[in-house]
């Protein structure tokens, strides 16, 4: 009987201590919904400002790629980070669409409406303005390598007041630490992996640095030298930008900043190990519960241990992420760098070399498009394995991206061990590749630059060993090449030409000369070809064939391209006066495809300037239509809908595909010069010229004939029925002034 009422005391003292328990709670979930909807009050948007987001959407915001944990961008180009969770809660607070855009210190923002992260109180735009309210206030910490130094002598800065300290350049704290500590000497670095290895191999004593950025940096590269010593009295606060054109964006942020606060604790536990508002209150009600229910203490460490083990699988996600390739699980050019820069420092105590070979897949495109990306992703994992095989334990090998690896070789003795890896490389690359039960074959190219023999700086070994990568596919492929003096020059005349060439359009050096085309039936001058010539200051009249391709090659050609077509179009309303139904051919190169908005604006330019469509005529190559991307297709269709007409440039140079003339609206065909040429003794070529003639006739395509020099080339063309000639036997390119008047003179005989 005494045993029954026990029992039942235990179980009264049980469900007392729930009751208790369930109170407690309730009281502190209730204050914490109180505090919630205060927030959610203060913070609902105006009638003009829910308006004002029906009409833009999206909002494109401007995302750094390389801020971790603030924000960064992954190998599968994905955003991430503080920033990106902190606008994906204010996103879906007020259904926003934003729209990430990649910037970096160098590129243009003028398409952003936000700009999502900026340190300081001055923006160098003045097209924007930074909100009111940080959304990060974050201290400055001492770092130092515990193996060599002792915490408690560093930790304040009046303790480090003689030491040689690492900085980042670009902060503001330079200053703020020469005020306070005069005799500090500081290293300014440009990256915190730089200030880890200053550190390690003992350059300098401490590293002061953003404690957000670094703590999650030493835990994402488990940096287990690194200690943090101390905190500084010294802060930055990072701020998002918003158009000032924009006074209803700025406020919509501004609430969505109040809304969410400084340091929100709940996003800054996903990147540290703080925790939420709530995790106090759940864990004092836990260690109430635990002390009645014992079942619920198992329970909870199940969960616990759950949790831990969860963090850490993300962390080690996010640190695979970070550092190897996804494909072909080699480390990724972040990862490169690293390795790169930790075998030249060891080679310069150790005074010994280091290789690094650049492997690029010889013609893998074509593998991507005739076979599907699932086989190039699979023959990406075996190269990987036979490179790995081909390289001494001492190699590294990584994944640059796309179809690029690269090779670090460290203590070899001499060149012909270098020589020996590469051979290797270039005969187990020529094996075949049996993939879903097809066979394939590749090849390579490989460029090989030298430390300390080329340079001792990172970067430009990086870059010498591309370039010579390249000299190794001009030169036929499936070989490889050591970087020399020839490359060299190479690179600075190329640099120099570049840095001319932006210069140039800056100065208006560039200017378009017109070669006249004629109708062959009367001799009348109805067309011309706009071709751009480079007024040098210095080279004098530089020829397209030395900038054109650089162009191409550095993405200068779209704001080329853009100039050329309004210069043209200017001159083509002069040209009109005499004229009035003269037709301008202008060149586009098949870069512009890649952005198709530029060639498609020309609708608008042409339209706005009151010029009829068909006396446009836009010269392509063949090469763009024989395996057209829908982008291409669709361009093409709305430039040719609108009434621009269309040539296609040097025809039969290079192909021999006809297929594509019938499914694309091809107004003209211009013969190569190259045939023309040889009319007069070459059998062969004047049969093909006859055969192209005949083909277009039957396909509704007039023909001009390109490089026409003498009047038996013009005779055989006649002959041929061709209607159109373009050549020195009518007139060379000439300026504008020139032009008008030739075309005066022409039109009066």
């Amino acid at each position: 009987m005494n045993n029954h009422k026990k029992l039942i005391n235990l179980f009264f003292i049980i469900y007392l201590s729930t009751l208790c328990a369930q109170n407690v709670f309730a009281k502190e979930y209730i204050k914490y919904e109180k505090r919630k909807s205060n927030q959610i009050a203060n913070d609902q948007l105006s009638l003009r400002e829910r308006e004002w987001l029906k009409n833009h959407d999206p909002i494109k915001v401007a995302v750094k790629g390389g801020w971790m944990p603030i924000e960064f961008q992954l190998e599968n180009q994905l955003h991430r980070g503080y920033t990106i969770d902190y606008l994906e809660k204010i996103a879906k607070h007020y259904q926003i669409n934003f729209e990430i855009i990649d910037f970096t210190d160098d590129s243009s923002i003028s398409q952003a409406d936000i700009i999502s992260s900026t340190s300081g109180e001055k923006l160098e735009d003045n097209n924007f303005k930074l909100l009111s309210t940080p959304f990060l206030k974050l201290p400055y910490a001492i770092y130092i390598n515990k193996n060599t130094h002792k915490v408690e002598d560093y930790n304040s800065l009046e303790n480090i007041k003689s030491s040689k300290v690492a900085i980042y350049k670009k902060s503001g704290l330079r200053k703020k630490l020469r005020d306070s500590n005069p005799t500090l000497n500081l290293l300014s670095v440009d990256i915190a992996d730089e200030a880890f290895d200053n550190l390690k191999f003992g350059s300098v004593d401490a590293y002061i640095g953003n404690q957000f950025v670094v703590d999650y940096h030493i835990e994402v590269h488990r940096l287990n030298f690194v200690a943090k010593s101390g905190i500084t009295p010294f802060t930055t606060e990072i701020s998002m930008a918003v158009k000032k054109s924009e006074p209803e964006l700025i406020s919509i942020m501004e609430k969505g900043t109040i809304l969410l606060g400084q340091n929100n604790s709940d996003l800054m536990g996903r990147w540290t190990n703080q925790k939420s508002d709530v995790a106090p209150i759940l864990k004092s009600i836990a260690g109430f519960i635990l002390l009645v229910f014992a079942i619920l203490s198992i329970r909870f460490y199940q969960l616990k241990r759950k949790a831990l083990r969860e963090r850490y699988e993300y962390n080690e996600t996010i640190w695979r992420q970070a550092n190897f390739d996804y494909l072909t699980n080699l480390p990724n050019r972040h990862q490169f760098q690293n390795t790169l820069k930790q075998a030249i420092n060891e080679a310069e105590i150790q005074h010994s070399r280091v290789g690094l070979i650049f492997v690029d897949l010889d013609d893998f495109k074509h593998i991507n498009d005739t076979s599907g990306h699932s086989v190039g992703d699979e023959l990406l994992k075996n190269c990987a394995i036979r490179l790995t095989e081909c390289i001494a334990e001492s190699g590294h090998i990584s994944r640059l991206g796309g179809d690029e690896f690269m090779i670090i070789l460290k203590n070899f003795e001499n060149n012909q061990i270098i020589d020996s890896t590469c051979k290797k490389i270039l005969a187990a690359l020529q094996l075949p590749f049996e993939i879903n039960n097809e066979v394939h074959y590749i090849s390579g190219s490989i460029g090989v630059t030298l430390y300390p023999d080329d340079s001792k700086e990172p970067e430009e070994l990086v870059r010498y060993a591309d370039q010579a990568m390249y000299e190794s596919k001009k030169l036929g492929k499936n070989r490889y090449q050591f970087f020399n003096d020839t490359m060299q020059i190479a690179i600075t005349n190329r640099s120099l030409m570049l840095n001319d060439m932006r210069f140039a359009l800056k100065e208006n050096q560039f200017e378009l000369y017109y070669q006249p085309i004629v109708r062959m039936s009367d001799s009348s001058i109805l067309k011309a070809e706009a071709l751009v010539r480079w007024n040098h200051p210095q080279k004098g009249i530089v020829s397209p064939v030395e900038f054109i391709s650089l162009a191409e090659e550095s993405g200068m050609i779209i704001e080329l391209s853009n100039w050329i077509f309004d210069q043209a179009t200017d001159d083509l309303k002069l040209i009109a006066d005499i004229m009035p139904e003269f037709q301008l051919s202008i060149n586009v190169s098949p870069f512009q495809f890649s952005k198709p908005e530029s060639l498609l604006n020309y609708i608008t330019l042409i339209n706005k300037k009151n010029i009829p469509a068909e006396q446009i005529c836009l010269e392509i190559t063949e090469g763009l239509l024989l395996e057209p991307t829908t982008s291409v297709v669709d361009t093409l269709k709305s430039l040719s809908e609108y009434g621009i007409n269309f040539s296609i440039d040097d025809f039969g140079t290079g192909y021999s595909a006809l297929g594509y003339l019938q499914n694309f609206k091809i107004n003209f065909i211009k013969i190569d010069k190259s045939f023309t040429q040889n009319l007069e003794i070459n059998h062969f070529d004047e049969a093909l010229c006859g055969f192209i003639i005949q083909l277009a006739n039957k396909l509704e395509i007039e023909l001009i004939a390109e490089g026409v020099e003498t009047l038996q080339q013009e005779s055989v063309l006649s002959r041929m029925s061709c209607e159109y000639a373009q050549g020195y036997l009518y007139g060379k390119p000439m300026p504008l002034r020139q032009f008008i008047e030739y075309l005066e003179c022409t039109k009066e005989k």
